[in-house]
């Protein structure tokens, strides 16, 4: 019996991840060192840890591909608001006075939420990144974690968001390599040009992901269009940021040529 082995016996139905998408029925799979070794109607071998699957549906791990982790301590803080007012009245002003310990402690929480319900890897974008990453790490769940910066328009906070980059794709590679360092530029509102082509320049050298939030309510649309003459995506093809490397999270208010523009890019 192999130390640490897993047993899941007798599993109902096992959604595979093969072409066509076969879902088994009455599967028992077997895991050793965090490997699955074999998946059969009837496994002989021995394990540790033997889980009942009779009744219960065994699918690969969930990916959550976007989040804010530690704003699991904020969950239903003022939710009945509209999005631009709740972030500009009361999430902005409270996370400002988030530490790096609220950080840790709302990650894990989340982290252990996740685990308990079946995602396996995330993507995260929020404040004191490196904390997320120790959660992420000691909760044992593979992570792609972005710093998050944003300039205002400030010259100054420009050059301090592009040094908070750097030092962090550094400081992250020595966390699991189940966690990966991204780069977070906030949003086409609150980044520069200059800021979301720097970034992208790093992320090209460092071979990371550049992670986005885009068009996330339809105020924040039709502003920027107001101010910059096209929307947001069209924006961001303009000026060279698009590339298969970007994330871009919510997309909720598109037109059918940024549709476009997404799938062109990658």
């Amino acid at each position: 019996m192999a130390e640490g082995s897993i047993l899941i016996k007798n599993c109902s139905w096992l959604v595979t991840q093969d072409d066509n998408r076969p879902v088994l029925k009455g599967i028992s799979i077997y895991i050793e060192d965090g490997v699955v070794r074999e998946i059969s109607p009837r496994i002989s071998l021995e394990a540790e840890f033997v889980i009942d699957g009779s009744g219960k549906i065994c699918l690969p791990g969930l990916i959550n591909l976007h989040t804010h982790s530690p704003m699991s301590l904020l969950r239903g803080y003022a939710d009945d608001l509209p999005l631009m007012e709740w972030l500009r009245e009361k999430v902005w002003p409270i996370e400002c006075k988030l530490t790096r310990e609220h950080c840790y402690l709302g990650a894990l929480l989340s982290c252990l939420e996740m685990a308990r319900t079946g995602t396996t890897l995330f993507v995260d974008m929020y404040w004191h990144p490196l904390e997320i990453a120790r959660a992420a790490s000691e909760v044992g769940l593979k992570a792609v974690i972005a710093v998050g910066v944003l300039d205002n328009f400030d010259s100054s906070l420009r050059d301090k968001s592009v040094r908070e980059v750097e030092d962090f794709l550094r400081a992250v590679k020595e966390f699991s390599p189940r966690i990966v360092g991204a780069i977070g530029t906030h949003a086409p509102y609150t980044c520069s040009e200059e800021l979301l082509l720097k970034c992208r320049e790093i992320a090209e050298r460092e071979d990371v992901l550049l992670h986005i939030h885009v068009a996330e309510s339809r105020s924040e649309q039709v502003d920027f269009e107001e101010k910059y003459g096209k929307r947001e995506v069209e924006f961001l093809a303009d000026i060279g940021f698009l590339s298969p490397r970007v994330l871009a999270a919510h997309c909720v208010w598109l037109s059918m040529n940024e549709v476009t523009l997404l799938a062109e890019h990658g």
